[in-house]
């Protein structure tokens, strides 16, 4: 069984995880988007996808967290790793755990399955 959320290194160890309730928040926080569109969000660095995203993916790890904290994590990845390349990854490695989009390494069903010939 693999693992639901992804690792990450911010102001200090933490674990993204998005549950569907998550997601479907996090796609209505961003106007009723899709998934699809989310991913596209994040992909273009659309800054306050990914603030709604961070904020939205570390709730279960600690109620606490206000928007200024989540913008002084942000930051302090950035001046940490010199992007936020990282972190886009670990916020679309815990969108694929959800298990609501199929990872990129699962082929479609009946693809890449001998015994369907």
């Amino acid at each position: 069984m693999s693992l639901n959320y992804a690792d990450i290194d911010l102001d200090r160890a933490r674990k993204l995880r998005f549950s569907i309730q998550d997601l479907r928040d996090l796609c209505r926080r961003l106007g009723g988007i899709s998934i699809v569109a989310l991913l596209e969000k994040l992909g273009a660095l659309d800054l306050d996808a990914v603030h709604v995203a961070v904020m939205v993916g570390l709730r279960h790890d600690d109620r606490r967290l206000t928007p200024e904290k989540v913008d002084d994590m942000v930051q302090g990845y950035v001046d940490k790793h010199g992007s936020l390349i990282g972190l886009l990854a670990a916020l679309n490695d815990a969108i694929e755990r959800s298990g609501v989009v199929r990872r990129r390494e699962e082929p479609p069903p009946g693809e890449g399955d001998p015994a369907k010939g």
